[in-house]
């Protein structure tokens, strides 16, 4: 069977946007090249199904405004779609044809033409996390005398301590710990390949000394967590972690029955930035520590404080009424505030 030109320009590029530009230039998560990949086969599948066009005869018209708006129309009707992942599925190909456009600049009205098609609104609510309680149950239920306990609670302790993604914590090598300076620290990578260097503290620095102690004894350059493959190892998935997590609050629930039966990596990392939120941490340092590029994504998360943090801080200006008043000397600060609204 002859395959167009346009065709083969259509799998080619498509090939060279996940496989080189994706994984590679952009220096994207393993996670992000995965869901792209999803979001790519969707389209296409809805394109075969709905259309009847053959892969092998697809090009990039398959991209005109109209079948993109009736794919989301099936996205959010047929297929039921939350609104997340009808975004996420509509990012991923906008991103797709905004590269195909800086290839080759005939394809770039593909991209305009989808860019004008709104993406459904989000709806805004408040984050779910963990209490303290919660917490400390889920990191107290990995105790336990055995080996695989030990490495169960390191893992626990450090998707807390440090606020990370699960893919941040499958990629932490040995050489990641800087565990003998001032300031303790763990070098994490995030997305993008950028780096940052997250603190840990005294009770988390003995749980890491003594998992490096069995683990790492001949203190050789190696995934921090690991499993034994062909007697090399091998950095652990990250549906290990998850399932680690899992057994954590399975056992945790018959003490603290209030921990949701859905628990994931990215809820402790909600919560780890909530409690540090809670505790009067700077949004800004919150970013940082979490690896946002921008602080605006920290604040799109927590911008919904808890009942209580609202009902402390009214009562606290409600007693402040009756003190006497603040004397601002800059006029700057006067005029700021009589300004909002």
């Amino acid at each position: 069977m002859k395959i167009s030109d346009d065709s083969l320009k259509f799998w080619k590029i498509s090939r060279d946007y996940l496989h080189s530009y994706i994984s590679l230039v952009s220096g994207c998560s393993k996670e992000t090249l995965r869901s792209y990949k999803t979001s790519m086969n969707n389209y296409i599948d809805f394109i075969e199904k709905t259309y009847g066009i053959k892969r092998t005869e697809m090009t990039f018209d398959i991209f005109s405004r109209d079948k993109f708006e009736e794919y989301i129309k099936w996205m959010k009707t047929d297929k039921q779609y939350s609104v997340d992942t009808v975004r996420l599925r509509i990012s991923a190909i906008r991103s797709f044809l905004e590269y195909a456009g800086s290839v080759d600049i005939e394809l770039m009205h593909y991209y305009v033409s989808v860019a004008k098609v709104k993406l459904p609104r989000k709806v805004k609510k408040p984050i779910l996390y963990l209490t303290k309680e919660e917490m400390k149950a889920i990191l107290s239920a990995t105790d336990g005398d055995t080996k695989l306990h030990r490495r169960d609670r390191i893992i626990v302790i450090l998707l807390y301590a440090l606020g990370c993604r699960v893919s941040e914590i499958t990629s932490l090598m040995l050489s990641s710990l800087h565990l003998n300076c001032n300031d303790p620290y763990v070098v994490v990578h995030g997305k993008g390949n950028k780096t940052r260097h997250v603190p840990i503290f005294d009770n988390t620095i003995d749980h890491l000394n003594e998992y490096i102690r069995e683990y790492h004894p001949d203190n050789v350059e190696a995934p921090l967590f690991y499993s034994y493959y062909r007697g090399d190892k091998r950095e652990l998935s990250d549906d290990t972690i998850e399932r680690v997590l899992k057994r954590a609050a399975d056992v945790a629930r018959k003490e603290c029955e209030s921990i949701p039966m859905k628990i994931h990596v990215h809820l402790i990392r909600k919560t780890r930035a909530m409690h540090l939120f809670q505790q009067g941490i700077p949004l800004i340092l919150i970013s940082q520590m979490l690896g946002h590029e921008q602080v605006s994504t920290t604040t799109g998360f927590y911008a919904f404080a808890t009942y209580d943090m609202m009902v402390n801080a009214v009562k606290k200006a409600n007693s402040d009424l009756a003190e006497e008043p603040v004397k601002y000397n800059v006029k700057d600060i006067e005029e700021y505030l009589c300004t909002l609204d």
